[in-house]
């Protein structure tokens, strides 16, 4: 046979297995963290809504939140978050409730506790068109300092995550579909839940009311199911803040 003809078959078959890899195992990810909201209010009636994007190893996504004090001490929070690619896309939506506090002037700390719901659907053809959903629930306390012009957090969030549906597009358990092949979407469909260990560190700079801010943070297993995520992310935004009285 003509060794370049071998050449060029190997040189196909390589192009078709990093095609295969990075368009079919990859984008299945069933997992990502959203930013953490760290909105450091200080009384009530403060209003804090900011807006963000987050950069992970496979996924872009685009996020907000916003949080109010209705009493001193007292922060309501909402989050929420959409990525696609291709034709996957996933959306998360959060709000929780919580307790903040200053210490030494310019130290805040804050607890916030929620839940939230997300739904995805993975359109990569080993995936056959899966729709998942999971319910979430999280603790997240958060340590930071302030001032006018820069300000700096460091969060820890636990996370509990529950998969309420694993389905094929037709509506068949991905389980007992003897022609489904993705080995993550079936090992899911038997091993629901997964614990989370999640830190974040952020850093705003800016004016009092209005700061851009960068969030280095990630997802790292700590029980149950050891999902296919995409864990580690670099995210960018900006935040205002406002009070009502």
């Amino acid at each position: 046979m003509n060794p370049l003809k071998n050449k060029k078959l190997l040189l196909l078959y390589l192009i078709s297995i990093i095609y295969l890899w990075t368009n079919t195992y990859c984008t299945t990810i069933l997992y990502a963290p959203n930013m953490h909201a760290n909105p450091m209010i200080e009384e009530k009636g403060d209003v804090s809504v900011s807006a963000a994007a987050s950069s992970h190893a496979y996924i872009v996504t685009g996020q907000a939140q916003a949080a109010y004090s209705p009493k001193n001490n007292i922060g309501i929070v909402a989050n929420g978050f959409y990525t696609q690619k291709g034709r996957s896309y996933g959306y998360l939506t959060e709000a929780g409730a919580g307790y903040f506090n200053t210490f030494h002037d310019n130290f805040r700390y804050e607890v916030y506790a929620g839940a939230g719901f997300s739904g995805q659907r993975q359109g990569d053809p080993l995936t056959l068109n899966s729709k998942l959903t999971f319910v979430k629930l999280y603790v997240q306390p958060a340590l930071g300092f302030t001032s006018p012009y820069f300000d700096t957090f460091v969060s820890c969030r636990l996370a509990n995550i529950n998969f309420t549906s694993v389905r094929n597009f037709d509506g068949k358990n991905p389980a007992n579909d003897t022609t489904y092949v993705n080995p993550d979407i079936l090992y899911t469909a038997s091993h629901r839940s997964a614990l989370m260990w999640e830190p974040a560190i952020t850093l705003r700079a800016g004016v009092e009311r209005f700061k851009g801010f960068i969030q280095l943070g990630g997802s790292a297993y700590l029980a149950g199911n050891n999902l296919k995520r995409d864990g580690l992310y670099l995210g960018v935004g900006a935040v205002y803040k406002f009070k009502v009285k």
